[in-house]
């Protein structure tokens, strides 16, 4: 394989991605009270906004409503070649601190607040140039589903199973696949702190593109 596998993007890297296609937010963030119609910031620290530490991975701001703000946090789990043959994903363990980010941002009072679970596999060693889907395992996917589950996550943030398989050489990593979204659980909006607002409103002032 001499293209770049989607397994072995960085995590942020993937965010923007699924950020900034037209395409992939149209499945992947326009779910669950998302608002289409808004700006995608991507590794947004949270400095400035009390004492919280760390960032948002991506924050969604509908134009003129910064009130109505959504986080979105995401956990990256790997399923390369080799974890496809032995049915061992990597990095199954971020679930716990992604719940505990997830939580933060729910008690900071933002409007809606959700966990992504993406899980990304690199099949194109398996399928071998075939035109066609050959991904994860009925065993590996009924693993991954019984892992991903709202345990200890606040009830009223949204937990999302997102998943991209890349089955072709041709393409982009993201590009030459599949791709789908399971809801497991809701997300709840609440009347979002009037301090957090005012935050989001000068993150959207400082990150909105300009038009030329």
């Amino acid at each position: 394989m001499t293209g770049q596998s989607i397994a072995t993007m960085a995590e942020a890297d993937t965010v923007r991605e699924l950020a900034g296609s037209a395409f992939h937010r149209l499945w992947a963030l326009n779910v669950d009270g998302i608002p289409s119609d808004g700006e995608a910031y991507c590794s947004v620290a949270l400095a400035g906004l009390r004492k919280a530490k760390g960032d948002i991975d991506i924050l969604v701001v509908p134009p003129g409503r910064a009130h109505e703000a959504c986080a979105v946090q995401v956990k990256k789990i790997k399923v390369d070649s080799d974890g496809l043959r032995t049915g061992r994903p990597n990095n199954m363990g971020s679930l716990k601190k992604g719940v505990q980010q997830t939580n933060l941002l729910v008690g900071l009072g933002f409007h809606r607040v959700y966990l992504f679970v993406l899980v990304v596999a690199d099949a194109r060693e398996q399928n071998a140039g075939r035109v066609g889907y050959d991904g994860l395992s009925a065993e590996l996917d009924r693993l991954i589903r019984q892992w991903i589950r709202p345990e200890g996550l606040a009830p009223r943030a949204g937990l999302f199973h997102l998943e991209m398989v890349q089955t072709l050489e041709r393409g982009g990593p993201l590009e030459s696949g599949t791709s789908s979204v399971r809801l497991i659980q809701p997300g709840g909006p609440v009347t979002q702190s009037a301090d957090v607002t005012e935050w989001v409103r000068q993150v959207d002032a400082r990150s909105r593109p300009t038009t030329r």
